[in-house]
């Protein structure tokens, strides 16, 4: 006896909502290994004292599958924390082939894809932007691509609106000025001092923002800059870098320093005061009386390294955040980074 016509639409709607769920199950369960290797990647690669990390170099084979993962992980735009976690790992990546120049052209145009799409996430944009700065600090870059990376970053962090800008914005502007100081630490080209000295408006503008993390990245921007038209070695220009020395001078910047430095006012949080106070007296005491900051990492009983000026120590905090550990594990067991600072 046939069935009923109702009980045959019905049962096909069934399949098809099995189906559906069935199909659904699938992707969450390739999504959910997909970032746990990440993770066991990132893991792996963060612990540089595993031998086969640090001793040996990964085969092509497995760089390229990373690779692949990387690149995938990027183009799904709906996990956050798996594209933020592929961002660290591809500078690990990077890291341990000793700034490969082909993964650094291979990853650039992916990386500033997602730094330009302001349709994603602040979180992503802004993990990409450190990425992206550090891929180009680390791996063989020449000063055009550095110097193009820094104009995009300025457009960024340029755009910062205290009245506008949401707190989960923040991040990015943060994120942009850091990526902007770490690339400029490594330009040596007199063009982008003469341009940075164009965005005076800008810093006075950052300075003043109710956020801690612009503010001090700001005030950090401005220690190196004057430190770069102190350390530059074309006598030629000499005379242009102390005009550009005075401009900064004697607009309202050492003003904004000096009473960021004392700064008391109690709807800032205890912390963020005493953070605060603590780099702008370092900033003011650059500018008042050329003093740098200086501090002394221990690598082992018999090695030292002095970080004395403004630009190695902001490479030095960049490389940390992203290793978050002891660097002197890294100095003594990885001679890529340890070439970097000695």
């Amino acid at each position: 006896m046939p069935f009923p016509q109702g009980i045959i639409k019905k049962s096909k709607k069934q399949q098809l909502s099995n189906d559906e769920e069935e199909n659904n199950n699938k992707t969450n369960v390739v999504n959910n290994n997909e970032e746990k290797l990440l993770q066991t990647i990132y893991s792996a690669q963060l612990n540089k004292l595993n031998e086969i990390l640090v001793t040996h170099k990964p085969t092509q084979l497995s760089v390229e599958s990373i690779i692949k993962l990387v690149k995938k992980t990027f183009k799904n735009i709906d996990d956050d924390n798996k594209q933020i976690l592929a961002a660290k790992t591809l500078i690990l990546l990077i890291i341990q082939q000793e700034g490969d120049e082909n993964i650094v052209n291979d990853m650039t145009s992916l990386l500033l894809k997602i730094v330009l799409d302001k349709t994603l996430s602040s979180t992503v944009r802004s993990s990409c932007c450190s990425s992206l700065a550090l891929l180009h600090f680390i791996g063989k870059s020449d000063n055009h691509n550095k110097i193009m990376l820094c104009h995009i970053f300025e457009k960024i962090f340029s755009s910062h609106d205290d009245v506008v800008d949401p707190c989960s914005a923040v991040e990015l502007y943060a994120s942009a000025l850091n990526a902007w100081a770490l690339l400029f630490t490594t330009i040596d080209d007199n063009k982008i001092i003469s341009s940075t000295f164009k965005l005076l408006d800008v810093f006075v503008k950052l300075l003043n923002s109710s956020h801690l993390n612009i503010r001090i990245a700001t005030g950090e921007i401005i220690a190196l800059l004057l430190e770069k038209c102190d350390n530059d070695d074309e006598d030629d220009d000499d005379e242009e870098r102390f005009q550009y020395t005075e401009q900064l001078l004697k607009s309202p910047i050492p003003t904004i320093i000096k009473k960021l430095s004392i700064d008391s006012q109690k709807f800032r949080s205890k912390q963020d005061r005493k953070e605060q106070r603590f780099v702008f007296r370092e900033v003011l005491q650059y500018l008042e009386e050329n003093e740098k900051p200086e501090s002394i990492i221990r690598i082992g009983k018999k090695e030292q390294i002095i970080l004395d000026t403004w630009k190695i120590n902001q490479q030095y905090n960049c490389m940390c955040k992203l290793l978050t550990s002891d660097m002197s594990i890294y100095f003594t067991k990885n001679n890529f980074i340890r070439n970097i600072f000695f």
